[in-house]
């Protein structure tokens, strides 16, 4: 009869450790799920974040490269204005 109450025993406490293991393994898998979500949702983030970043380094480069074009013009502009002041003062150093 002892060993029908300690068998009996032992198995209420084996059922009591499976349900409690249960609960547990149950609250990791919706874990687990929230964190999957979690990473898909960085990934697109990080992905909006890496188009963001391609899309102003592409308006930069353009940027940069208008201002070099502009820059370009007002130097050559600049040059011509010097080389008529020479002429111009070539023409009075002349005249005098």
């Amino acid at each position: 009869m002892e060993v029908i109450v300690l068998w009996f025993l032992s198995m209420v406490a084996m059922n009591t450790e499976i349900e409690s293991n249960k609960a547990a393994i149950e609250e990791l898998q919706v874990e687990v799920v929230l964190n999957q979500k979690w990473i898909k949702d960085l990934e697109q983030w990080n992905g909006d974040l890496e188009a963001t970043v391609i899309k102003q380094a592409a308006a930069h480069s353009a940027f940069y490269a208008g201002q070099q074009i502009k820059n370009d013009d007002i130097g050559d502009r600049i040059d011509l204005v010097e080389d008529r002041m020479e002429i111009i003062e070539k023409n009075n150093d002349l005249s005098k």
